[in-house]
């Protein structure tokens, strides 16, 4: 985590930020949603996918925006200069609206579904890829600008403190993620509330979060010492310490 309290309070301030650029992003599309007519689908969905993307569009420039002062005051606390931001933005979002709007409407409805449960029921799948995608401008941009750093170790993520156990094993490595080589650093998921945090110093101290996600990560591996990601990840889940764990 940052070396300087005022550092740890600039990352606490910027996921909260990005926190509340999703959530606005995702109450523009409950509005818009309505522009989508299950009676016809296809005439109504170019109209719809437009406004959607362009309202993401800017939610995700925000988040860039707010990501690239957030990385200029954080380098100054932590090591005495400013950064230079490289902006970056996710590609694909007017297929990953449309996939997981009209598209998995019809899926829904092919699977046996009632039009009007598949119209209501597609949307919180929507709203998380709106979610995901205004946030990437942010994530990226931290990802990227760290990348071309040549002062920074690395960046860590950063949890929205209730993260689901796929987020929570990635978060547990701490500042490893860099270059291609730790890409899956940037899978992030719809509804995922992950921010990112560079880093300057090879004396990483992992938080107290981090810790408890790191050991159950490692009574996982054991557990499951010869499966696969996915069967550590469930066996996770089902510590009950986690946002996907089953609940009884």
């Amino acid at each position: 985590m940052a070396s300087t309290a005022e550092g740890r309070e600039l990352t606490e301030a910027h996921k909260l930020a990005q926190i509340g650029i999703g959530a606005r992003a995702a109450a523009e599309a409950s509005i818009l949603w309505n522009r989508l007519d299950i009676n016809d689908l296809d005439g109504s969905t170019p109209y719809w996918l437009a406004s959607n993307v362009r309202a993401v569009n800017q939610r995700m420039a925000q988040s860039q925006s707010m990501a690239g002062a957030y990385l200029n005051d954080y380098r100054q606390a932590e090591i005495g200069l400013a950064a230079t931001v490289v902006l970056a933005a996710p590609t694909g979002t007017p297929d990953a609206l449309r996939l997981s709007g009209p598209v998995r409407i019809k899926r829904l409805i092919a699977g046996g579904m009632g039009a009007a449960e598949a119209y209501d029921g597609a949307f919180t799948k929507f709203a998380g890829m709106v979610r995901r995608q205004s946030m990437m401008g942010g994530r990226l941009t931290i990802a990227r600008t760290v990348q071309r750093d040549r002062r920074a170790i690395g960046w860590r993520r950063v949890t929205d403190g209730n993260p689901c156990a796929f987020c929570a094993m990635l978060a547990s490595r701490g500042p490893v993620y860099k270059d291609a080589a730790a890409a899956d650093g940037l899978m992030y998921h719809g509804h995922c509330g992950c921010t990112a945090e560079p880093e300057y110093s090879n004396a990483w101290t992992p938080t107290a979060d981090e810790e408890r996600y790191l050991q159950a990560y490692t009574d996982a591996r054991y557990a499951e010492p010869n499966r696969d990601t996915s069967e550590v990840l469930k066996a996770m889940r089902r510590s009950g310490l986690f946002r996907d764990s089953p609940r009884t």
